[in-house]
């Protein structure tokens, strides 16, 4: 199946609308894994769930949707974020937060670990390789039992291997 992989949606239902035209001009689009924060900061969060209810759907949550449905505290965001989650939580409806309650922090599709933070901890610790240690980066490898993990929430692209940085036929830069 032809998947396409989301994270850090943040209420933005241009931008979301924007990709998922290009993932269908680009030969289909069979379903969507998203990797978290489907709502918070942006204007539109019940038209970016409602626009991923239109596909098979697999997601799980980031500390973003949980806020909005009160399962983290706001204590640990800043100003903008707390109102910006605050203003969220009133848009949403009960279908809405029933689907964000009940994604889990974790789970496994075709072979594939989907998470929002890193394995050790899936809602706040950010997968940045270039402040990681060798060791974190060796033990959160060690906490998926699949061969491949996808991770939202750093905002920042990249490929990591148990071998060093890069992608078997994935050129630099992409």
């Amino acid at each position: 199946m032809r998947y396409l992989v989301l994270a850090d949606i943040h209420s933005n239902l241009e931008a979301l609308q924007s990709v998922v035209r290009h993932a269908k001009s680009q030969g289909g689009l069979e379903g969507v894994w998203c990797l978290g924060d489907i709502v918070g900061c942006g204007p539109d969060p019940t038209g970016c769930i409602d626009l991923l209810f239109s596909y098979p759907l697999a997601a799980v949550s980031g500390n973003h949707d949980l806020a909005s449905i009160d399962a983290v505290p706001l204590k640990d965001f800043n100003a903008y974020a707390k109102a910006a989650i605050v203003w969220t939580q009133e848009q949403l409806i009960p279908e809405h937060r029933t689907f964000l309650r009940d994604n889990p922090l974790r789970r496994e599709e075709e072979g594939v670990t989907l998470l929002h933070g890193t394995p050790r901890d899936p809602v706040w610790e950010y997968f940045l390789p270039s402040i990681m240690s060798t060791l974190d980066l060796a033990g959160n490898f060690q906490q998926f039992p699949t061969q491949c993990c996808l991770m939202g929430h750093s905002h920042i692209p990249f490929v990591r291997s148990e071998m060093g940085t890069g992608f078997p036929g994935l050129k630099s830069g992409q």
